[in-house]
């Protein structure tokens, strides 16, 4: 409780009643009075700290999870909640974990990499509200809980759109390759000396080079030299009007 001081000043003090009775038959407390004001104020800072930690942590533009690995008392900040499409963060947390994944045996992989230590960067698709897919990077760190259980710190980031962008490309290569014309990328200011950057299979193909060999290949190795600067020329031209 708080007492006051002659100044009055407040302080926090624990106070202990003993009772007893007398010979006389009278009923009396023996009181015990300790001065817990630092060690109150300690608590104090540390709640505030916290408090503080929580809140920093909630507020974060990446996900954060704190959970053990069997995927008991998960706790989850805002974003990787609203990255599932959840808006109600008491519906949000009697999901189990194993239920955001788009794929369980996801689950099992990701706890057979903590099982071995910290991980980082561990692609994976988890799924929306809405039962949708989309690719999150998670990294953890394994701690002991203090009742010797192995809890997980995981960060995990929404690279959905990177995901999407990287098969995109992929598939415009793919097709690029497979196309029956010749295709390269070269560099573009240093004339007859520009180097293959990327060739298709048909320009290996046609030219009878491996594609190993054409990406150390300048244009005037593979063009006949009045063909070469005619197209030097035109470009040149181009770039002028």
């Amino acid at each position: 409780m708080m007492m006051k001081r002659k100044d009055a000043t407040p302080f926090w003090a624990s106070i202990t009643a003993i009772p007893q009775t007398t010979e006389a038959g009278e009923k009396q407390f023996i009181t015990i009075i300790q001065d817990i004001d630092e060690r109150k104020k300690a608590e104090e800072a540390l709640k505030a700290s916290e408090e503080k930690y929580r809140l920093m942590v909630e507020n974060l533009p990446v996900g954060i999870v704190l959970n053990t690995i069997e995927g008991r008392n998960p706790e989850r900040n805002r974003a990787y909640m609203e990255m599932h499409g959840y808006t109600s963060k008491e519906e949000f947390e009697k999901l189990r974990a194993i239920e955001l994944y788009f794929d369980p045996e996801d689950r099992k992989q990701f706890l057979k990499k903590i099982d071995e230590g910290a991980v980082r960067n561990f692609e994976v698709k988890h799924k929306r509200k809405d039962g949708s897919p989309f690719w999150v990077s998670l990294s953890a760190i394994p701690q002991i809980g203090e009742q010797g259980e192995i809890i997980a710190l995981v960060v995990a980031q929404d690279i959905d759109k990177r995901k999407r962008a990287e098969e995109d490309i992929n598939l415009r290569l793919h097709i690029i390759d497979a196309a029956t014309d010749l295709i390269f990328l070269r560099d573009y200011d240093v004339g007859a000396n520009a180097k293959l950057l990327f060739a298709n299979r048909e320009t290996g193909k046609r030219l009878g080079f491996t594609r190993a060999n054409l990406l150390n290949m300048t244009m005037r190795e593979i063009s006949i030299a009045t063909s070469l600067d005619e197209v030097e020329k035109r470009r040149n031209n181009l770039e002028q009007s």
